[in-house]
């Protein structure tokens, strides 16, 4: 009996030990390749991929276009599934990989109908800019496909990982979207149950514009006025909804930067730190990218997702960004026809709701069927207080959303030559802080801008008399900007 319990215990070690190995070396092979040659016919000239101690990596390639594709292999390499996870999030596709857990957020996500926009958003993008997208593209499909295995996040999932497409690194700019704006209309919603729960005089306290800490750069901003603390002996309290608790961290980021009058070389200098989520991997991918000519040399960091860098200098400009957090969406309340409830009130009259299906893809399940109500202003995102429903018009659903006009910061040698490209690209609005090789710093905000009129402030309101609205966007000259101020 003894015998026979000692040879199951050593086929139960040997079957352990075996299943760890193959593990072990399932994972080891999903691991990037560090050292060699890969043959490939999606380039037109060697690529030279270098890294530093900290694993941090330097393409050289003849012409653009390489570079590209070699940063598409080098995302796919180690960083897939965070990718995958990107343009996931922002399709509202994450179902297909965790099942039901997952439906809540894609219902919520798909609302924005975000990989139909991409497609969109690919037809209106310039020659040079889809063939960026595509060699990128190429480049993710054959990095994974040299991985020896996939990642572990896969095997744990039990699915395979799907090709890359150019309409993805569209969704993984939307997901960013996401990060960096109100995709619901959150700010709106919170002052409008603050205005009308509480007091006036505590709501105007709690929802002024600017406090003593704010250091405004405009020659003609207003002097700050202290406002007066509210009697709470005598503030009243409405019952319109409960307020719901929010424990997320409020996120900000940081720059500074300092002109060519205060630093040794006569260049100007500046420093960024985009904070936000922590997670691992991080958000950012370090990286350097060089043309063998020397027209091109820029360091920084890139979205894993997008063959760019994001923020980071090329020698003559560097740049970094905060989130603008300006208003670049409004929730509209809406009036709907007495006589029939598919009809909403514009200042034409009233119109038809469009109702569009969306399939929501189940691991393990029955696909579900969303039917999304669309307005001439933007979906349907629920009710107020009153049982009103609600629009929502958001940048993001605009045309002028993504682009890869932030491309020409790489060969950018002033900033007044920033200052045009961030006017002209297509991403959430950020502060961009520029400086330049010849001490010169500049401020402007990066990103589309609504051009907005009537009493459009931070509170739904009602848009069918035409008397609020927006009419298209700020054109470049419109656009803020601060060149060289005093105090740099």
């Amino acid at each position: 009996m003894m015998k026979w319990l000692g040879r199951i215990a050593l086929l139960l070690c040997l079957i352990t030990v075996g299943t760890l190995l193959v593990a072990y070396l399932g994972f080891r092979a999903s691991l990037p390749i560090l050292e060699g040659n890969i043959q490939t016919s999606e380039i037109s000239d060697n690529v030279l991929l270098e890294r530093d101690g900290h694993g941090n990596a330097t393409l050289t390639a003849s012409n653009r276009l390489d570079l590209s594709y070699a940063s598409g292999f080098l995302h796919a390499q180690e960083r897939f599934f965070q990718m995958d996870l990107s343009r996931r999030l922002a399709s509202g596709e994450l179902s297909e990989l965790f099942g039901s857990i997952a439906l809540s957020t894609d219902r919520r996500n798909r609302l924005h109908r975000f990989r139909s926009r991409a497609s969109v958003a690919i037809g209106l993008l310039p020659d040079h800019e889809k063939e960026l997208l595509v060699k990128y593209a190429q480049g993710v499909n054959d990095g994974l496909g040299e991985l020896g295995s996939q990642s572990f996040e896969y095997w744990l999932l039990g699915v395979e990982p799907e090709l890359w497409t150019s309409e993805d690194t569209i969704l993984a700019v939307y997901s960013m979207y996401f990060t960096l704006q109100n995709a619901r209309g959150q700010h709106e919603w919170q002052n409008h149950l603050i205005r009308k729960t509480l007091d006036p005089d505590i709501a105007n306290f709690l929802l002024r514009d600017r406090t003593f800490w704010d250091a405004p750069l405009q020659s003609d901003e207003e002097p700050f006025i202290q406002p007066a603390i509210p009697d709470a002996s005598v503030i009243k309290v409405g019952s319109i909804s409960p307020f719901i608790r929010d424990d997320s961290p409020m996120l900000g980021s940081s720059n500074w930067a300092v002109s060519g009058k205060l630093t040794e070389t006569g260049a100007a200098m500046v420093s960024n730190d985009m904070h936000l989520d922590i997670r691992a991997p991080s958000i950012w991918y370090k990286l350097r990218m060089k043309l063998t000519d020397g027209s091109l040399d820029i360091t920084g960091v890139s979205l894993p997702g997008a063959p760019a860098i994001v923020a980071g200098s090329n020698g003559w400009v560097a740049w970094g960004f905060t989130n603008a957090n300006i208003d670049t969406s409004d929730i509209i309340e809406l009036t709907l026809n007495p006589d029939d409830s598919d009809q909403y009130l514009t200042k034409d009259g009233f119109k038809n709701f469009t109702y569009i299906d969306e399939v929501i893809g189940l691991k393990g399940g029955t696909s579900e069927v969303l039917s999304i109500r669309e307005t001439i202003w933007g979906p349907v995102i629920g009710k107020n207080h009153q049982g009103e429903l609600l629009a929502y018009r958001w940048v993001a659903h605009d045309k002028q959303a993504v682009n890869f006009a932030s491309t020409e910061l790489e060969l950018a040698t002033q900033v007044t030559q920033a200052f045009s490209i961030a006017a002209k690209s297509g991403m959430p609005a950020q502060n961009i802080i520029i400086g330049d090789k010849k001490g010169n710093l500049g401020w402007t905000i990066m990103g589309p801008l609504p051009n907005k009129f009537g009493e459009i402030g931070d509170i739904p309101t009602f848009w069918h008399q035409g008397k609020n609205g927006w009419v298209g966007y700020l054109s470049p000259q419109e656009y803020p900007r601060i060149l060289n101020p005093k105090s740099s």
